[in-house]
Formats: C-alpha cells, structure tokens, sequence
C-alpha cells in the first residue's frame, strides 16, 4: 500500500483542509499528517480516516515519532512527501533534498499566487518553492486554471504541474426536490431572505465588504457567518462589525463560527456570499451548488467554474456592483419560487444543482493524485 507524508500549516476547517480531509477518506494508502499548530476541527474527522497526524510543535514526542516516520520512509523508498499550502510546499521540498530523493516531494498549490494577503512567511516559503521548482525533479499539483496559470506567472516550472480538480460529494444526500421542500417549509414560517457565508476570518475573504452589504440594507436579511474566526471572541472582527454597521443595528448578523456539519447548513439558506478578493477554486462555492445553493460571488479565480456558470457574480471588491446583482438576486425571490417549478430561481437552483453533481468526480481525481 501507498503511503503519504502530508505537511499542513493548520486543521482548521477551511477549504485546503477540508479537501485533504477528503483525500484521506477516498483514497487507500497509509496517511501520516504533520500539522504545523494544534488540532483543529478536521483533526477529528482525520483520525477517523485512519490517518495518523502529529504535532512537532505542540508535543515534543511526536518530534522522535516524525523522525522514525521519516527514517522509515528513506529506507523504504516509496513514501510521498506532499505539501499543502506554502510552508508545507517547502518542507515536502526540503524532505526531499535531504532524503537525496529517497522520498518524493511535490506541491498541491491551492490559491492565485499573487494573494497579497497571506503573510510574509508565506511568501517566502512560496518564492523558495518556486526556485526550486526550476532546479530539481517533483510534481507540482494545481487546484485551478487560475491558480496554475498564476504560479507559472511567477516563476514556478510550467512543466511540473498538473490540474487536480477536487472531487466533492454531497454529504447530505437528498435530492434536489428534497432541498426545495425544505426551503418552501422554510419560507413558510418567515418570509426573510436568508444569506451565508463560509469563510475563515482573514483579509483575503474580505468580510468587510459583506458587513457593508448588510449595512446598506439597513439588516434587512439574515446573515450567519461560519468559520475559522467568526465568533464573539474575536475582538478584531467585533471592532470591524462596530465599525461598519451605521444604518443597522446588527440583530441579523449573527456569528457562527465553526461548525463540523457545514454541508447539512445550506438548505436552510436562499443564497450563499463569497467576498473574496483572491481564490483559486473555492470548494465551498463548489459544495453550495451540490446542494442547489445558488451563490453571489466575487468573480475572482475560478469562481464561475466552481458555480458551473450559475449565480450572481460582481467584480472584485466593487461595492456598487455587489449591490446591483444582490438587487437581483432578491428580485427572483418570492414567495413562490421554491415551488413554482417556471419561477427563475427555481430553474436556476435545479440547474446548479444537475450540473454541479456531474462535474465533479471521484475517479479523475484518484488516477491523478496516485500517479
């Protein structure tokens, strides 16, 4: 059986770990996970994989644990090394030089590489990559067009890579007439339009502009924020909220933080926001549209891809034009559109919803990422 060595900064449940997650579910091989900080979220759902993860700077035992793990993959010869994000990119790198290539190092790039907002680690672990790249033998995996096209840009080997869609699956597992009873329940009980938004608290996700969305609209829908960050003890989030929301008083924005059962969410929503200002392919988007949750979203790296070209897109980070095609989402939605089967959100969510479900497969994915 195969096995991997994966690096990983973080466990928390945004889209990079949760499709590593994934990873060690669907496919059969020996997983061992170096996390970089503590468990997260997606520890549990790991362990229950079978994957085995360690933690060198949490638990200094585990430092011996990774040592023998690694002693063990250079006298077997047939251990992969994979980075996820860019400080695990340049330790499967780094494993791989001292190793004299006794284990395989290789990336699995996850974002545009001009992202401005990660920090400067970051960038210097993905510079030093990209050098490397150039000078040595390893496989370069990319999420999206947008996030290979973009590394290449920057100097990464163009002949290195390689496009690996992710593979998702409804969790859920109800149909698309199931989802939309749901909904019309829903409606019947308030007739509130109801938004989410999955994104850890970080810059790049740009809740800022969400938060003015809902301002601007004197809080006139529900908004519930899920992920990393997204609660009432980040002091740095309640500073943003105070100082953002002047026309409304805030008591439809309500904090989620983060949940295990993401999935099981969405039918409880008419639309999903993505404010971003960088993303390669965003799962979530990906996800949302599996489970006909039609999005209003930054068209930024391969967003409408994520969507199969269905939803509401405006240009990165223009206001004006978020709140135009925000307009129209609301104007498609009335109290007949879950069950009139000719309303335009009804078609638009079961378009979502029949293309999402055939595009994104298990088995592609599987062939590539064992080669």
């Amino acid at each position: 059986m195969k096995s991997f060595i994966h690096i990983i900064p973080t466990l928390h449940s945004g889209g990079g770990e949760n499709l590593l997650a994934l990873t060690c579910e669907i496919v059969e091989a020996n997983h061992h996970i170096i996390c970089l900080s503590k468990p997260g979220l997606i520890s549990i759902r790991l362990l229950k994989s079978g994957a085995i993860i360690y933690y060198p700077f949490l638990l200094g035992f585990d430092n011996f644990k990774i040592l023998l793990l690694l002693l063990k993959g250079f006298f077997n010869g047939r251990y992969v090394c994979q980075g996820w994000m860019y400080y695990g990119d340049l330790i499967a790198v780094l494993i791989q030089l001292l190793s004299v290539g006794r284990i395989k190092g290789r990336f699995f790039l996850l974002t545009n590489a001009f992202n401005n907002e990660i920090s400067f680690g970051s960038r210097i672990s993905r510079n030093i990559c990209s050098f490397l790249s150039k000078i040595i033998k390893l496989k370069i995996f990319a999420i999206s067009k947008t996030c290979l096209n973009s590394h290449i840009s920057l100097g990464y080997d163009k002949n290195k890579f390689q496009l690996l869609f992710p593979p998702i699956e409804p969790k859920i597992k109800k149909n698309f007439e199931e989802i939309m009873k749901i909904k019309r329940e829903r409606r019947k009980e308030s007739k509130i339009l109801k938004i989410i938004m999955a994104a850890r608290f970080d810059p790049v996700k740009n809740h800022k502009l969400a938060l003015k969305l809902f301002d601007y609209f004197n809080g006139e829908f529900i908004l519930d924020l899920y992920g990393n960050g997204m609660n009432y003890g980040n002091l740095e989030l309640k500073t943003l909220i105070n100082k953002t929301l002047v026309n409304s008083n805030g008591d439809n924005l309500r904090l989620k933080g983060e949940v295990s059962d993401l999935l099981s969410k969405f039918v409880d929503y008419d639309y999903i926001l993505l404010t971003s200002t960088q993303e390669g392919l965003p799962i979530t988007i990906i996800e949302a549209s599996q489970n006909a949750l039609i999005p209003i979203a930054s068209n930024v790296g391969d967003t409408i891809n994520a969507a199969s070209g269905y939803g509401f897109f405006f240009e990165n980070n223009i206001f004006q034009d978020l709140v135009e095609k925000f307009k129209k989402a609301k104007l498609i939605l009335d109290k007949d559109s879950y069950k009139n089967n000719n309303s335009k959100y009804y078609k638009i969510s079961k378009s979502i919803y029949e293309e999402s479900n055939s595009k994104w497969k298990l088995n592609q994915y599987l062939e590539i990422f064992m080669s």
